[in-house]
C-alpha cells in the first residue's frame, strides 16, 4: 500500500506542477492574494469575536452604570429636597429667633422702665420733705440785728443732708407798698439734729 500512496502523492504533485506551468503569473498572484485575504478575514473574524465579547461586557457595565447613575441622581434629588426642607426650617427658626429677640428686647425695655419707675417711686417715698415747722415773731430792736427764728422739720423718711437755704425779705419803702431786699450774699446751712434730739 505504501507504493500506491506514493504514487497518488506523486500524481497530485505532478498535477499541481503541471497547473503551475500552464497558469500565468497573474493567476498565481491572484491565488496568493486570495489566500492572504482569506487568512486576514479569518483573523479579523476572531478579532471581531473578541471585540464583540468586550463590547458586551462594556454594554453590561454601561447598563449597570446607568442604573448607578440613576440611583445617584435620585439620591441627589432626595438630598436637594432635604436640603430645601432644612433651609425652610432654618428660615422659620431664624424668624422665630428674631421674634424671640424682639420680645426679649421689649421685656428688657419694660423691665428697665419698671426699675426706673420703682426707683423714682422709692426716691419720692424716701426723700426728705423739709418744711417750716414753727415760726416765731421777728424780734426787732432799734440798732440791733433782726432776729427771726424759723424752725424747719424733715417730714420725709431720709435725712436732709447738705441742705442749703436762702432768705429774702420784702419791706414797704418810700410810699410804695413793698420793696424787695436783695438776698443775703451767703447761704445759710441747716444742721441736722444730733441723735436723740
Amino acid at each position: 500500500m505504501s507504493e500506491i500512496e506514493d504514487t497518488s502523492k506523486q500524481s497530485r504533485l505532478r498535477r499541481i506542477a503541471s497547473w503551475f506551468t500552464t497558469v500565468g503569473l497573474a493567476e498565481i498572484l491572484m491565488v496568493l492574494f486570495t489566500a492572504v485575504i482569506m487568512w486576514a478575514t479569518v483573523n479579523y473574524t476572531g478579532y471581531a469575536k473578541r471585540q464583540w465579547r468586550v463590547m458586551r461586557k462594556q454594554l453590561k457595565e454601561m447598563r449597570d452604570g446607568s442604573k448607578d447613575t440613576k440611583a445617584i441622581a435620585d439620591a441627589a434629588k432626595k438630598q436637594a429636597d432635604n436640603t430645601e426642607r432644612l433651609a425652610q426650617s432654618a428660615g422659620k427658626q431664624v424668624n422665630e429667633l428674631k421674634a424671640s429677640v424682639e420680645a426679649t428686647r421689649k421685656m428688657g425695655t419694660i423691665g428697665q422702665d419698671s426699675l426706673r419707675f420703682s426707683q423714682e417711686a422709692f426716691v419720692t417715698d424716701q426723700r426728705p420733705y423739709v418744711w417750716i415747722a414753727t415760726t416765731e415773731a421777728p424780734q426787732i430792736s432799734v440798732g440791733q440785728a433782726i432776729l427771726w427764728t424759723i424752725t424747719y422739720k424733715n417730714y420725709g423718711k431720709s435725712p436732709a443732708v447738705g441742705l442749703n437755704y436762702r432768705t429774702r425779705l420784702i419791706f414797704p419803702h418810700d410810699g410804695k407798698p413793698f420793696r424787695e431786699v436783695p438776698p443775703f450774699p451767703q447761704f445759710g446751712r441747716l444742721q441736722s439734729p444730733k441723735r436723740g434730739e
